[in-house]
């Protein structure tokens, strides 16, 4: 489900990652301490450099300009990125990392609430002062604006998993979560507004960037001087309105634009040496093979992993996604800091896929080419992949044709059953057939949190457990990442239950998707990029 055109957001994935080292203090709280400085992660520019140039970068058509919370796309998430900031925000590793909130401790009497320090050097574009009141007021403006009917629902996540926010003093804040686990931590990553701005959604945030001018099809941002950190280098960003990203692809080539996020993968066609570079960004987008436990087959485990022995990623990875996708064995992504390569099991070894079916009593007694079971020509080893077509992209139905292929090599027949699918139509044949459980096995494509929460997966009532996975061991071992009181037990927690996943493979992950970013060659500085943020490391980049 993958667009081409504007990228949506998936809604239920936004989720963030944190990384905190404890020690205790007096007063009945516990003291988190910031590993390396209390600013996010920056490289550093040449010191010569000037600040100059103008970043072009597309956004899409008709949106909604002046409010932060209404974000529907990456593009819109990108030119909010720039203007507002957050009590907390996470680095490209998914680290939490201190924005407005300067530290923070838990409270050892109540798990679940936290001292919030706020930094005393923050002013707003206007010039007004940051203050508790304009926390206290943004989360109040987000409640308000998601109670609405049409509204977006982006940063629900994060409104939900807040109780309360209370004010101790102007830069000190006292907030109860819902949970007490770190991920409860991630709720802390909605933008702050100014509470001056009460009666409208104005433009006037912390960020590096502050808005100059807007006109029909554009809206131009220009150096904040007065950013509590070092200023950027890049004097101007201006982002035009295009109906699509292929129409933004086409605005690059026309020079128009000098950036353009995309998930075209035929990107590279664009890298031209002293012109145009072609940076690969990792996502969280992962691209799964969903297990129907209604079919019995599937409780044999020698059957689900003969299956992921036979499949070849590297080359649907070269042959369907021109390399623009990274392997991994479980639902977390490779780059992420709770991944560990100690547990990736699951390489392609058609000898071992065919080892296990014959020790589970599978094979080719009638000379077919296809396996049934202990001879019986009525018992063949077949299953229905369901996947979703589009004319827009077909990139997941060819991978389902080529995993076809290489599943038959080994003696599993598939049938594959390609539904309609229409962005945004939620009564699409796809996804109807998905949701109704109309299918063996699934190639399907979900954005994961980047908390490490993948309880979703394994509650009888999660929304990503579509093919009915019952096991509570999974399930409280993934629990226990979401529960982890500290950065060390949850990275354990983690580690935990990604080793038992790749033993029990419930369901499949192949591989997390790359998009790419496609910019002008004399824009430098460019590294750390990586979704949903993308420019995250915006203040050290810079004009040559």
């Amino acid at each position: 489900m993958k667009m081409n055109n504007m990228r949506r957001v998936f809604l239920f994935a936004l989720t963030i990652t944190l990384l905190l080292v404890s020690s205790c203090k007096g007063g009945g709280e516990t003291e988190i301490i910031i590993p390396s400085a209390t600013n996010k992660p920056q490289t550093t520019a040449p010191s010569n450099i000037k600040t100059s140039g103008e970043l072009v970068l597309p956004m899409p058509e008709n949106a909604v300009r002046d409010n932060p919370y209404s974000v529907t796309t990456e593009e819109m998430l990108t030119l909010y990125s720039i203007v507002f900031e957050a009590l907390l925000d996470i680095d490209e590793t998914g680290k939490l990392v201190p924005e407005l909130a300067q530290s923070w401790t838990r409270d050892e009497l109540n798990a679940n609430i936290w001292i919030v320090n706020l930094r005393s050097n923050v002013v707003w574009h206007d010039g007004t002062e940051f203050s508790a009141d304009d926390v206290i007021y943004s989360f109040s403006k987000l409640k308000s604006y998601l109670a609405k009917e049409d509204a977006s629902e982006y940063y629900s996540a994060c409104a939900q998993g807040v109780e309360s926010i209370e004010k101790r003093d102007d830069k000190t804040l006292v907030i109860k979560l819902k949970s007490s686990g770190y991920n409860a931590l991630y709720c802390l990553t909605f933008p702050v507004m100014c509470k001056s701005s009460e009666q409208s959604y104005l433009l006037n945030g912390t960020g590096a960037y502050k808005h100059k001018e807007s006109k029909s099809k554009s809206m131009t941002f220009v150096i904040n001087q007065n950013w509590w950190k070092e200023q950027a280098h890049i004097k101007q960003i201006r982002f035009e309105e295009r109906l699509n990203n292929e129409t933004a692809l086409a605005s690059y080539g026309a020079g128009q634009l000098n950036f353009v996020p995309t998930s075209n993968l035929s990107a590279g066609k664009y890298r031209k040496d002293g012109d145009t570079n072609v940076l690969d960004v990792m996502t969280q987008d992962a691209e799964l093979l969903i297990f129907n436990y209604s079919n019995s087959l599937f409780y044999d485990m020698n059957i689900r992993r003969a299956i992921s022995f036979s499949i070849d990623r590297s080359k649907l990875i070269t042959n369907v996604f021109m390399n623009r996708a990274q392997t991994a064995d479980v639902p977390v992504a490779p780059d992420s800091w709770l991944y560990s390569t100690q547990y990736t099991k699951l390489e392609f070894n058609t000898d071992k896929a065919n080892t296990l079916l014959e020790n589970a009593g599978y094979r080719d007694s009638d000379g077919d080419g296809i396996r049934e079971k202990d001879g019986n020509p009525m018992n063949k080893l077949s299953f229905t992949l369901l996947v979703n077509e589009s004319t827009d992209n077909t990139a997941r139905k060819n991978a389902a044709e080529q995993i076809k292929d290489q599943l038959l090599a080994c003696g599993i027949e598939i049938t594959v059953d390609s539904r309609n699918y229409t962005l945004g139509d939620d009564n699409s044949d796809y996804l109807r057939a998905l949701y109704a459980g109309e299918f063996d096995i699934a190639l399907t494509g979900t954005r994961l949190s980047r908390n490490g929460d993948v309880t979703a997966f394994f509650r009888a009532d999660g929304v990503l457990n579509l093919g009915g996975v019952s096991d509570e061991r999974l399930l409280d071992e993934a629990n226990a990442v979401n529960t982890a009181a500290d950065e060390t037990l949850m990275r354990e927690a983690a580690y935990t239950f990604q080793n038992t996943f790749t033993e029990k493979l419930p369901f499949l992950v192949l591989y997390f998707r790359l998009n790419s970013i496609v910019y002008s060659y004399d824009i430098k500085g460019v590294s750390g990029v990586r979704e949903p943020d993308i420019m995250n490391m915006l203040p050290s980049w810079y004009f040559e």
